[in-house]
């Protein structure tokens, strides 16, 4: 121990074991004198001729003549400072080795970057390795030959079995989480199997609406836009590929054809969508509600078998109506990262603008563009309510939708239409039982 260490050490002692230390300090300095006398007494005993070639010591021949040899010092030990520090094996990363990094705890990480216990150098200063028969081996010759050593290599993801993860398990999961009203209309299918390829269609909704949230340019969208739109294209093609909707996609299709067209559709407007700072006019947020939601209830009645043109007619105007609705629900959770998609031509007719938003929030203009909006909604509810009954009956299912949406609009009406009323967005407990009721009754009202 370093003197300066003794001396931080001593100083945290209480003063009744001063005489320890004081006794501790005097066994080593004795210890020090003791090796200094005898290191002078070597010296002396050396001969005259060692002591004028200081690098050389006697060496005896055969004639038992004192011979000179160079002297052969051993190892000098130096205290760890960055400079003499041992250098990693270039097989074994580091863990987060940037020094700019904070630590992270690797039981979070799925993939740690340490060796295995086997092959890790413990200490900060490592100056030989011992072998099995005792020897000592330098870290320099260790490290020449760190790449013949086994090394375990690292898990490789796209070789993991994925019968490890349920694709279904996986999409329920999801789709409970993100889109709960959607979650609850599965839940009252007809049958397992269209309950489970409806979660499968509606995680896939789900994974491209996160998109738009989880990039920070419109480049990178398109480029996760382009991805999914391989990856249907695969799944068409039997290679699903190793994302779990996708494979539960797949699976839904073996059990129940489904139409290309309108997954072609559903991709090419949400990557349009990236670039949308605003609808330009209530028409194109009718266009857009009507390539989304409309080819998902589209793709719904397919799972249910059924091919009807009324059943068709009464899916586009509900998907008009649920569209609409999403719109202005996200609108005050939008507005809060300066980000306002109700149509333009709308905000202008009332006289309200997007900074007028941003910063004063709810405005009696402000309602009115949106009552104008609701209303445009309302009216495609009431057109799928008239066309329901001609309908056949293996379609109502698929029109559960317009239980959610009727419930929001509602609320809307009672807050008078204020986008940024708390009670808006409150959880509807009462949902579940009206939704189960409504399908018992043949969506009646």
């Amino acid at each position: 121990m370093h003197r300066r260490s003794i001396h931080r050490v001593c100083a945290h002692v209480p003063h009744a074991r001063h005489s320890r230390v004081s006794a501790a300090a005097a066994v080593l300095a004795s210890v020090s004198a003791r090796a200094f006398v005898a290191g002078s007494q070597a010296w002396a005993s050396l001969p005259q001729q060692a002591l004028k070639h200081p690098g050389q010591v006697p060496h005896a021949d055969g004639n038992g003549n004192a011979q000179p040899q160079k002297r052969v010092d051993p190892a000098p030990f130096f205290p760890p400072t960055p400079g003499n520090l041992p250098r990693p094996k270039p097989q074994q990363p580091l863990l987060h080795s940037n020094p700019g990094t904070r630590f992270q705890n690797p039981a979070s990480d799925p993939l740690p970057l340490h060796p295995p216990p086997s092959q890790t150098s413990y200490g900060t200063c490592d100056f030989g390795h011992g072998d099995a028969d005792g020897h000592v081996t330098p870290s320099s010759q260790r490290l020449s030959t760190a790449a013949t050593e086994p090394v375990e290599p690292l898990p490789d993801l796209t070789t993991i079995p994925t019968s490890s993860i349920d694709p279904f398990a996986y999409c329920s999961d999801l789709v409970r989480k993100s889109d709960y009203e959607q979650y609850l209309i599965s839940l009252l299918q007809p049958s397992p199997s269209v309950r489970q390829s409806l979660w499968a269609l509606r995680a896939l909704n789900v994974e491209l609406a996160r998109v738009r949230e989880t990039v920070s340019n419109d480049q990178l969208g398109r480029i996760k836009m382009q991805w999914w739109r391989d990856a249907i294209d695969g799944c068409f093609k039997g290679n699903p590929g190793q994302s779990p909707t996708m494979i539960a996609l797949y699976r839904a299709m073996q059990k129940t054809p489904l139409s290309k067209t309108f997954f072609v559709r559903l991709v090419r407007e949400r990557s349009a969508n990236l670039s949308v700072a605003q609808y330009p006019s209530l028409a194109s947020l009718e266009q857009y509600a009507e390539h989304t939601a409309s080819s998902l209830l589209y793709l719904h009645l397919q799972l249910l078998r059924v091919q009807s043109l009324h059943a068709d007619h009464a899916a586009s105007h509900l998907g008009k109506a649920v569209g609409i609705s999403t719109v202005l629900r996200g609108a005050a959770w939008q507005a809060r990262e300066r980000r306002w998609y109700l149509p333009a031509d709308i905000m202008a007719k009332h006289g309200v603008s997007q900074e007028a938003v941003f910063r004063e929030g709810p405005s009696p203009a402000l309602s009115d563009a949106v009552l104008e909006i609701a209303t445009l909604a309302h009216a495609h509810l009431r057109h799928t309510r008239e066309l329901i009954p001609t309908a056949p009956k293996e379609s109502l299912p698929a029109f559960l939708s317009i239980v959610p949406t009727e419930r929001f609009l509602k609320r809307l009406e009672d807050v008078d239409f204020n986008l940024f009323d708390g009670r808006l967005y409150a959880k509807d407990w009462k949902l579940p039982a009206v939704m189960w009721w409504s399908s018992r009754k043949g969506l009646q009202v």
